[in-house]
């Protein structure tokens, strides 16, 4: 493995990517995440050699992205409201557009107004942490048919410090 750049490693990587029309975009995701690094981190250390675990480790992502894997789930981690939740495939990425319905709901119910909340087909559990987080004084519970999801559900809101309650649903 040749000694190179981050910026000549991660520009024969994009080549690589638009020829199988995988966007550059998900490895910069991944590649960003895993070194703990903002674009600006980027910026600085690209002209700096890329240590040879590193370039294994993109070799890697390369591959499980050519398999369609989504960047979430390769790192483990999706951002939902400015926080960082841990996801694999027994749950869903979240979505943008779901932050739309937290701020709805923070929105429309003050602070100071005490509510209980129930969050049915929690998966990651985005909402109910979310909220839980936000509004200290609610009761949120969550549920889901999965266990599979709740596991993860759970770990979100232990990891985020968010009082939960989970239930096991029933189809």
């Amino acid at each position: 493995m040749a000694q190179e750049t981050y910026y000549k490693v991660l520009a024969q990587a994009k080549q690589t990517l638009d020829q199988q029309g995988i966007a550059f975009d998900d490895l910069m995701y991944v590649f960003l995440q895993r070194q703990n690094w903002t674009q600006t981190d980027y910026l600085v250390q690209q002209q700096q050699i890329m240590p040879a675990a590193v370039q294994q480790q993109l070799e890697q992502d390369i591959a499980a992205l050519a398999k369609h894997v989504p960047p979430q789930y390769i790192v483990h981690q999706a951002w939902f409201y400015g926080r960082p939740f841990y996801v694999d495939d027994r749950v869903l990425i979240p979505q943008y557009d779901t932050e739309n319905l937290v701020a709805w709901v923070l929105a429309d119910f003050p602070e100071n107004k005490a509510l209980r909340v129930l969050d049915i087909g929690t998966g990651s559990g985005v909402l109910a942490v979310t909220l839980k987080l936000a509004r200290p004084n609610w009761q949120v519970m969550a549920t889901d048919i999965s266990s599979a999801a709740l596991t993860v559900a759970e770990r979100n809101a232990k990891a985020l410090g968010a009082q939960v309650a989970f239930r096991k649903g029933t189809s």
